[in-house]
């Protein structure tokens, strides 16, 4: 556990060979990958699925992360983002929830980070690891 002031807690995920951290707040669930009705859009947005009968529109990130398309595949997942538009984003795992110290998170970027999808950065056992914004995820969907 890091010492420092106010906690918050993020999921780390893997997408590519790359490491990312979500906040936890931002999730409304992690599920099995299923199977996605693609759509022809370009960007982000790769398809669409039901999830208890509401169409979920589904991103998969990694190209504009620089970490290559997430094959749909079952041992993959959808993360669900818990935001006014539902929607998903595809991970090859969701690896752990960690305790982040205030000290140990820098949200400086926005739109200047270079990654479209990334706001800042966290540190995690002496790693440095992208913080994901889901809701710049969520402006793919506009």
């Amino acid at each position: 556990m890091m010492n420092g002031g106010a906690q918050s807690s993020a999921l780390l995920v893997r997408i590519g060979a790359g490491t990312m951290g979500v906040d936890i707040g931002e999730i409304s669930e992690i599920i099995r990958m299923v199977d996605i009705e693609r759509l022809p859009s370009g960007g982000a947005v790769l398809g669409a699925i039901s999830l208890r009968g509401q169409v979920l529109p589904v991103l998969d990130v990694g190209p504009a992360l620089q970490q290559g398309a997430v094959a749909i595949d079952p041992a993959h997942y959808i993360v669900v983002a818990a935001s006014t538009t539902p929607f998903g984003f595809c991970v090859h795992d969701a690896i752990d929830v960690i305790d982040v110290a205030e000290d140990q998170r820098r949200e400086v970027w926005g739109e200047r980070s270079g990654g479209r999808f990334v706001r800042g950065m966290l540190r995690h056992d002496e790693t440095l690891v992208p913080l994901l914004s889901t809701r710049a995820m969520e402006g793919e969907l506009e």
